[in-house]
């Protein structure tokens, strides 16, 4: 899993974020809509290991169970396996994320803005000026 600022844009009466981050959501706590979600079939997996295992009567000799509780699959149309977004991109987000206070909008640090409100020279002046200060503080150091 990577960790990335992600820019998400809308327009006014349009889809809302959650709309259009839905599609690339992991399954994480199975809350995922099921439109995105492919069953990922893991029955070869299971009966191999079903052959194998020594102590079916704590499954109450029951393979079904064995999957469930030994791997966590379920069933679906006589198969185990798990459901997963191939898509899914994210587990979680929020606007601002780890990354609070990004954009800058009439000289303050804000989450979110319209694009034509956001000061980007006045960004990149300000990452240049943070970029002297760290050049400036590692200079002559061994670590850098």
């Amino acid at each position: 899993m990577s960790h990335f600022s992600v820019a998400v844009l809308t327009i006014k009466g349009g889809p809302t974020v959650e709309d259009l981050l839905a599609p690339y959501q992991e399954n994480c706590g199975n809350n995922c809509p099921a439109e995105y979600l492919k069953f990922y079939d893991e029955t070869d997996e299971v009966q191999k290991a079903w052959a194998k295992c020594q102590n079916r009567d704590e499954y109450d000799n029951n393979i079904k169970q064995f999957a469930r509780d030994y791997y966590g699959y379920e069933e679906h149309e006589g198969k185990f396996g798990y459901w997963q977004n191939p898509n899914a991109k994210w587990d979680w987000w929020q606007i601002g994320g780890r990354w609070k206070r990004k954009l800058l909008v009439n000289g303050t640090w804000v989450d979110s803005a319209r694009i034509k409100d956001i000061d980007w020279q006045g960004m990149k002046r300000a990452a240049a000026r943070e970029a002297r200060v760290r050049w400036k503080k590692s200079s002559g150091s061994e670590s850098f």
